[in-house]
C-alpha cells in the first residue's frame, strides 16, 4: 500500500501446497489485487482421476473451477493490478489445460 507503483510477482511451485496458499490469498481481494503477476504450478488436477482424488486431501474436487472463478472475479474490480499468465497460471506442461490455452484468445492477445 505504501508504494502502489512496485511491482509484486507471486510464484508458487510447492508440490501440490498451492491450493492452500492460493485459497489464502483469494480469501483477501484486496490483497490479492496488489500483486502484479502471478505464477502457479498446479499439481493433481489435470486429470479428471486427479481430480477425483482431491477430496481425500480435504479439497473440492472442482476446487480449480472454483479458485478461478474467484480470481477472475477479483481481476474485475478497479484498480486490480494482478495479471495473470495463463499457461503458466492454469495448466501444467503436456497436459489438456496447455493445449486449450494455445488456442484461446488470451494466447493469441
Amino acid at each position: 500500500e505504501q508504494n502502489s507503483s512496485s511491482v509484486i510477482a507471486i510464484r508458487l511451485d510447492v508440490e501440490g501446497a498451492e491450493w492452500w496458499a492460493l485459497q489464502q490469498l483469494v480469501e483477501n481481494e484486496h490483497l490479492l489485487c496488489s500483486v502484479s503477476y502471478l505464477f502457479v504450478e498446479f499439481h493433481g488436477a489435470a486429470t479428471e482421476a486427479q481430480r477425483k482424488r482431491l477430496p481425500h486431501y480435504g479439497l473440492p474436487e472442482d476446487i480449480f473451477e472454483r479458485l478461478k472463478q474467484r480470481v477472475h472475479a477479483a481481476m474485475e474490480r478497479p484498480n486490480c493490478r494482478l495479471r495473470i499468465y495463463w499457461r503458466s497460471f492454469w495448466a501444467s506442461c503436456g497436459d489438456q489445460q496447455r493445449f486449450e490455452w494455445r488456442d484461446s484468445l488470451q494466447a493469441k492477445a
